[in-house]
């Protein structure tokens, strides 16, 4: 079984390449192989950006699409406290 691996690491299978903090949330870029992906993640803080990387890599893992998935992030809202 092959290990999906994610994070800032330039061989990360799942790369995070940018997060930009805004006020409600932020804007992800990452790379998968040749691939870049952009898409907006309305949760605070870099870590959840790499909980979404988590989440793409099982989907990825799975052989299903990604720009599906990473759009889906939009709807998702933070949690007060």
């Amino acid at each position: 079984a092959h290990i999906v691996t994610f994070g800032r690491a330039a061989d990360a299978d799942l790369r995070l390449l940018a997060y930009e903090r805004g006020a409600a949330g932020g804007q992800v870029t990452i790379q998968i192989g040749s691939q870049t992906l952009s898409f907006a993640l309305p949760l605070r803080g870099e870590h959840n950006a790499h909980n979404a990387l988590a989440a793409l890599g099982a989907v990825h893992a799975l052989g299903l699409p990604l720009a599906p998935a990473a759009a889906a992030f939009a709807s998702l809202h933070d949690v007060e406290g």
